[in-house]
């Protein structure tokens, strides 16, 4: 994704009105598309944007609901098996949970979601579903070891990041996949640190026409190794 040439993210020809606008235009078939994905798994739309009531208190942020198309870009799909289990970490309304469904995942799907009110909305859509969970509950206080894949969409302000990054390197007992979306800046922290390593980097923001989101949107997918494997 993102296939503009790296001179337009440099000189961030991104912000200037024109592009804002024309983005904002562009963004509308995808979400009207995701919608439609949407009723289809869900039967309901999950597109709607609802605000933290635990930024001041948890470091929380809103929930908004990843696209589609990302969600397929950046999740290494085809890894995903019966033995797997994934978990989104500040799920929302659990747009990343309904995008694997919507590829036929068959492994244990768990959504975090710490706002009761979004919560309540992933629990509604996803009861049909016997390979999808949803915990309504402080992140931190989760026991992360049994995970082998894990995704954030920023769910935490960078301090409360931080502490969480510590928190999974104190849990996690095996190789886990880590994927990292609106990674603009919380990536940075696992960049040479250890037991991170580096498996992919993108932009995802124009694609086949389209705009995923009115800015560039960096993504990273780490795999973590304990230091006793």
């Amino acid at each position: 994704m993102g296939k503009l040439k790296d001179s337009f993210y440099k000189k961030k020809k991104f912000k200037s009105k024109p592009m804002i606008i024309l983005a904002a235009i562009l963004m509308k078939p995808v979400s009207l598309r995701d919608a439609m994905r949407d009723k289809k798994i869900c039967k309901m739309s999950l597109r709607k944007y609802v605000p933290s009531k635990f930024r001041d208190s948890h470091g929380a942020t809103g929930s908004s609901s990843t696209p589609y198309k990302v969600v397929e870009d950046i999740v290494n799909i085809d890894n995903l098996d019966e033995n797997s289990k994934f978990v989104d970490v500040g799920c929302g309304k659990g747009r990343v949970l309904a995008a694997l469904l919507n590829k036929k995942v068959k492994c244990k799907l768990v959504g975090i979601e710490l706002n009761e009110e979004v919560a309540d909305i992933a629990k509604t859509w996803s009861e049909p579903y016997d390979n999808v969970e949803i915990i309504c509950g402080d992140a931190f206080k989760i026991d992360m070891g049994e995970y082998t894949d894990i995704f954030f969409a920023r769910p935490f302000e960078t301090e409360m990041f931080k502490d969480y990054l510590q928190k999974l390197e104190k849990e996690l007992k095996q190789e886990t996949n880590v994927y990292f979306y609106v990674d603009q800046f919380l990536g940075n922290y696992l960049d040479n640190r250890e037991g991170w390593h580096l498996q992919k980097r993108g932009i995802s923001y124009f694609r086949k026409g389209f705009f995923m989101s009115i800015s560039p949107q960096r993504y990273s997918v780490f795999k973590f190794i304990p230091q006793n494997k």
